[in-house]
């Protein structure tokens, strides 16, 4: 057995080696989409926050669609695609490049938009009865 053979099989299993594998794809097809906002017009603090409220939305109806219990393909779209597409780092750093108080509304509003989208995406979800098997 060679060393690869070894960590695929011994130290992390075949499937949890896939998954990560999944989860890279996901992560860089979610980079890819934030970073194409920009191409299509909207740049800076915008595409931050178009990002984050899409990424939000999806979530809402990601959780529905997929519920708790499939781990695998929540760590492949929730924390690969979505999570790579939405991005903390830049919302700080749009706050901390601005005045204290454009900084604390762009915040306010990252947030309250996020919260809405989610809470949006969810109900549609939810109203047209999908679930993953």
């Amino acid at each position: 057995m060679d060393a690869i053979d070894w960590i695929t099989k011994s130290m992390f299993g075949k499937r949890r080696v896939q998954t990560f594998g999944f989860v890279a794809i996901a992560g860089a097809l979610g980079a890819l989409f934030r970073y194409g906002i920009e191409f299509i017009g909207i740049s800076g603090h915008g595409s931050t926050l178009l990002a984050n409220v899409i990424g939000c939305l999806l979530l809402g109806v990601f959780i529905v669609i997929v519920g708790p219990e499939n781990r695998r393909i929540r760590a492949i779209i929730g924390g690969g695609f979505i999570g790579s597409m939405t991005t903390y780092s830049g919302l700080a750093t749009a706050v901390v490049a601005t005045s204290p108080v454009r900084g604390a509304l762009y915040l306010g509003v990252t947030y309250a938009a996020g919260l809405l989208a989610i809470w949006l995406g969810s109900e549609l979800a939810g109203r047209g009865g999908y679930r993953w098997s």
